[in-house]
């Protein structure tokens, strides 16, 4: 940590060498803003160099005092930002001054509300590549939103990756925009990668009706979303270059959801065809607790779930019109009830292996899926999986 006078010297030089710097990276451990105000707040600093800001803060403190940000109002060549912060006053819209409609990635991990997102990302329209998380739709409460300018539907023209995650539950008395709101007012003609998540407490609706550019995806990720199974499956028959899916539903069945896709196989119907012709990777993400309702009903619903999927696997990999060998497919069970689950859940594993198993002597092995995981998991565990928290490299799925 920098003592004042250090941190005075730093800013000296910052000033100093602006003109030439290309890549900043403000780091801060304590909620002590002071000695680094007189610079944020500059109006006179030359950063016309600077491609790439990274603004971390790791200090511990709930509340601070916004900051006045105005030293990368003219920053010509910036492009790439990455916010890390703890406090949702340090995301405040008002108090910064960037020049949000020229950069082309973004990246914010950190509690904000739903309309400081609105207001910072309707504003960057070139972007390529998003990844927000901690959008709290629950924060309004909070703050005083009179002034804020509701956003309009908006085409972001060369976006290819965008991911959303919102926590916090939506109330019917919301005042003017809820997560279905903002996914609604997103037009994405070049969209590739689409992860949109909830959290473990609070899952969020998805956009019905289904948008016409999903037809460009080809990595979908879903995580504690509200979608119904025909919704799901109407979104999934219309993304035909899909690759990659990532799936953990609250008002979907995974079982049924399952049996729904390989239903239509030798369909004549082109739009009613099997869907994910060109799928290589599959992660699903069972939640027991929110479909089974009684004690007794546990065995039964973790048997459907391993025919299932094993079914589900069988059919994709035998499918002779497939586009790309099937991969790998991935089941995360999350139920922590005691050891009776862990038996029930172990059960389900090997009827799935055996299944398998017995599948692997029917088909050519040139053929055969590479890898199949079953794991007893947490939610952090899955968060992890679907790289939803570090993003400055880019997720991993």
């Amino acid at each position: 940590a920098l003592d004042s006078e250090d941190a005075q010297h730093l800013c000296k030089k910052i000033v100093e060498f602006g003109p030439r710097l290309t890549d900043l990276s403000l780091q801060f451990a304590s909620g002590g803003y002071d000695v680094v105000r007189p610079l944020l707040g500059s109006r006179n600093c030359s950063l016309t160099a600077l491609r790439k800001l990274t603004f971390t803060d790791y200090s511990s403190a709930e509340e601070d005092l916004p900051l006045a940000i105005t030293v990368f109002r003219n920053t010509p060549s910036l492009t790439e930002v990455y916010f890390h912060v703890r406090r949702w006053t340090l995301l405040r819209s008002g108090y910064w001054s960037m020049p949000w409609n020229q950069l082309t990635t973004l990246t914010i991990c950190g509690r904000m509300t739903i309309y400081d997102f609105c207001s910072i990302f309707f504003q960057c329209t070139q972007l390529r590549a998003a990844h927000l998380t901690r959008i709290d739709v629950e924060y309004h409460r909070r703050l005083d939103a009179d002034d804020w300018d509701e956003p309009h539907v908006t085409t972001f023209p060369q976006l290819t990756e965008l991911t959303l995650q919102f926590c916090g539950s939506e109330e019917e008395d919301h005042p003017d925009i809820s997560f279905r709101d903002a996914i609604d007012m997103l037009e994405l003609p070049q969209i590739q990668a689409l992860r949109l998540a909830g959290d473990p407490v609070h899952s969020q609706p998805f956009m019905e009706p289904v948008r016409p550019w999903v037809a460009t995806l080809h990595v979908l990720c879903l995580w504690d979303v509200q979608v119904k199974s025909e919704s799901l499956l109407d979104l999934l028959y219309k993304c035909a270059s899909l690759e990659h899916l990532a799936l953990s539903l609250r008002d979907a069945d995974t079982a049924p959801l399952l049996r729904a896709l390989c239903s239509n196989t030798g369909n004549k119907d082109p739009s009613r065809a099997k869907p994910l012709r060109r799928l290589t990777t599959l992660i699903l993400g069972y939640y027991p607790c929110f479909y089974v309702r009684k004690e007794e009903e546990f065995e039964r619903a973790y048997t459907e779930l391993g025919c299932a999927f094993s079914d589900f696997i069988a059919i994709w990999i035998k499918d002779s019109l497939r586009a790309q060998p099937f991969v790998s497919a991935t089941l995360l069970v999350c139920d922590f009830r005691g050891r009776a689950m862990d038996i029930l859940v172990n059960d389900m594993f090997n009827l799935v292996r055996s299944r398998l198993d017995a599948l692997a002597e029917e088909i050519d092995a040139a053929r055969k899926c590479q890898l199949v995981t079953m794991t007893l998991t947490e939610y952090a565990e899955l968060s992890r999986l679907l790289g939803l928290h570090n993003y400055e490299e880019g997720p991993s799925f």
